[in-house]
């Protein structure tokens, strides 16, 4: 176990380093330990009987074609709200705040993870938590890479928005879709990274802010 922390370390400093994307960093696991390459396609692609149904869950959540349209303006409707125009619209853009920084936590754990898993991996022995920490970074990156595709679109039908017609009326929509799929993202992540915490426990702090922020969208919810 010793070694395996020491190798990922090793890999951790030079990827601090470096300072290079999350991108970049994969392909320099899979290109230097083959063995977290192999598994982590395998997770990523559902091959060779590897499990990641509720990986596919989180695709379907967040990479469906029509999430765009989903969040447009001609299929959200209006809501009826209780908060005030100026809260309604501070409710927004605390979402998007909140979802952001949530992104980039979850970015982190993946990395972490698939730098834990190659340790793992390098010691030859502790392929049970080689394999569970491979699982929890391709679980982590879908998430990151569906609440970025959702903060994306909502930013393109924002800048949509006719400043001159119900402009409030449109926004609120806009942040109600979003908290909704943003939910069922963070939903699904909490749900399927819990039970692997076991091997990679920094997750546990990830699925808390998680199930915190779905509580908020929750109560903001009840105001829109």
């Amino acid at each position: 176990m010793e070694y395996a922390k020491n190798e990922s370390q090793k890999i951790l400093d030079s990827f601090e380093k470096e300072n290079i994307s999350f991108s970049s960093l994969i392909n320099f696991l899979q290109r230097t330990v083959p063995d977290f390459g192999k598994t982590y396609n395998l997770y990523l692609n559902d091959g060779a009987g590897v499990n990641v149904s509720a990986n596919h869950k989180l695709n379907e959540v967040a990479f469906q074609r029509n999430l765009s349209s989903r969040m447009s303006l001609g299929g959200g409707g209006h809501f009826t709200h209780t908060y005030t125009n100026t809260e309604s619209l501070q409710k927004n853009r605390e979402l998007v705040e909140k979802l952001r920084t949530s992104k980039a936590s979850i970015t982190t754990i993946a990395a972490t993870a698939a730098i834990a898993a190659a340790g793992f991996y390098a010691t030859g022995v502790l392929l049970p938590w080689a394999v569970t920490c491979t699982a929890i970074s391709v679980i982590a990156s879908t998430a990151a890479a569906g609440l970025s595709l959702a903060l994306t679109n909502y930013d393109k039908e924002m800048s949509k928005i006719n400043k001159g017609f119900s402009t409030l009326s449109a926004t609120i929509t806009l942040g109600h879709s979003l908290g909704k799929t943003a939910k069922a993202i963070l939903l699904t992540l909490t749900t399927t990274a819990a039970p692997l915490s076991w091997a990679f426990p920094a997750v546990l702090a990830l699925i808390a802010t998680s199930t915190a922020i779905n509580a908020w969208i929750d109560a903001s919810k009840k105001g829109i």
